[in-house]
């Protein structure tokens, strides 16, 4: 049987050819064609099917379409390719699952990536954008965006293949309820602590007996250390803020229940607080401190 077909090439195929309704069907037409043709289809759509008479493929007809898929092989060494093509100067290409059902991708080695269904209609997506010379590519969403892993899992961000920051769950807590939050601003960024509870602490903890430093462009303006040990720290300082009219204070706090509060200076320097104001007061009292060899001193005052 020979279908010629609308640029007057010839397809021969040595199997059946049959219509039904408003489909055509070739049985088995994998054998000898000569050059290359087109498929026309007036209406409908055009179906593949398998050795077994199971559908393969569909090609559904769209009236008076100007824009399609051009599917294009590759020499060695090279990828083929799925393209879209028409006469339109900016065509999108979309990628659908049936139902709730995931869109996958992979490769030989395997599922890659996939994007799973929400359960409810969607309304608010992802959008990738890649960028030009000097441009960075974002990933941006209309909405806040959640990122999930697998309980117990870590979240890494890696620049150049070396990792820069991590995100995991304590394992003994499989439920989160408190998190932190990162915000700019346009005085200020913030790093604060938040969650479902009224009152939520926030902890920053380094590695061994390191200290945390705090710093800006002029240098290190802060450092909280453990002295050197690595284990067995119990007592703590505690900065507290006050409201309109109370004093600010800094406590000594922890397990025991009695905690000297030790000032020590560098070196030969001294500690130096308050204004000094000249002249002669008469003693009423004193406060007793220690000095910095543990010594008890009596501070008189006026």
């Amino acid at each position: 049987m020979a279908i010629v077909n609308r640029q007057s090439r010839t397809i021969y195929f040595n199997d059946t050819y049959s219509h039904v309704g408003a489909t055509d069907y070739v049985t088995n037409g994998s054998n000898t064609v000569d050059n290359q043709g087109d498929v026309i289809r007036k209406a409908g759509s055009q179906n593949f099917w398998g050795w077994d008479d199971a559908p393969q493929l569909k090609i559904t007809s769209v009236t008076d379409a100007v824009n399609y898929w051009d599917f294009q092989g590759a020499i060695a060494s090279s990828s083929p390719v799925a393209a879209v093509a028409g006469s339109d100067a900016n065509i999108a290409a979309s990628f659908y699952s049936k139902g709730n059902e995931s869109l996958n991708f992979g490769n030989g080695s395997g599922q890659q990536f996939e994007i799973e269904d929400n359960g409810a209609t969607t309304v608010n997506w992802f959008k990738v954008k890649a960028g030009a010379t000097g441009v960075d590519p974002t990933i941006t969403s209309p909405r806040g965006a959640i990122h999930d892993i697998a309980a117990s899992q870590t979240y890494t961000f890696n620049i150049n293949g070396q990792t820069h920051a991590q995100i995991n769950n304590i394992a003994a807590e499989s439920t989160s309820t408190m998190w932190w939050r990162l915000s700019g601003g346009t005085s200020f960024a913030r790093l604060y602590a938040t969650g479902s509870a009224s009152n939520v602490a926030g902890y920053v903890n380094t590695k061994g007996n390191a200290g945390c430093y705090f710093s800006n462009s002029a240098g290190t303006i802060g450092l909280f250390d453990s002295g050197g040990a690595s284990s067995g720290i119990v007592n703590y300082v505690v900065i507290r803020g006050s409201a309109t009219g109370a004093a600010v204070k800094l406590l000594a706090a922890g397990s025991d229940a009695d905690i000297d509060f030790s000032v020590v200076p560098k070196g030969s320097a001294y500690f130096q607080f308050g204004e000094y104001t000249a002249g002669v007061v008469v003693q009423a009292g004193y406060i007793t401190i220690k000095d910095s060899g543990g010594t008890l001193r009596r501070l008189l005052v006026g």
